[in-house]
């Protein structure tokens, strides 16, 4: 890119990159004994994943990064057994990330 003023002209600025993440899907959210297992789909590009979990109607809260690419899933194991659970996550590449998944909820 370049800055032009009338007649001058700058140099060329720095090149950079941008990397799109396809935005991950949740298939699955399972409640088991004192624990949620999460399943989504691999997102080609992705060098993680970020977890985020709120608690009935609260607030998004960042419970998880995945540093793993590869990784798939993830086991939450601080539930309450009588509270309903709301997720929704990203996929990461360095400091880029993908739009939020669509949320899955998990009930008592």
């Amino acid at each position: 890119m370049k800055a032009y003023r009338g007649k001058t002209v700058s140099r060329d600025s720095n090149r950079i990159t941008v990397r799109y993440l396809k935005t991950p899907r949740i298939k699955s959210a399972v409640k088991g004994n004192k624990k949620v297992t999460l399943k989504w789909n691999k997102v080609k590009g992705a060098t993680g994943y970020k977890v985020y979990r709120k608690t009935g109607k609260g607030k998004y809260r960042l419970i998880a990064r995945i540093r793993r690419g590869s990784k798939v899933s993830f086991v939450d194991r601080k539930i309450k057994p009588t509270a309903t659970y709301t997720y929704r996550m990203v996929a990461c590449y360095r400091n880029a990330q993908s739009s939020y998944s669509k949320t899955k909820k998990v009930t008592r």
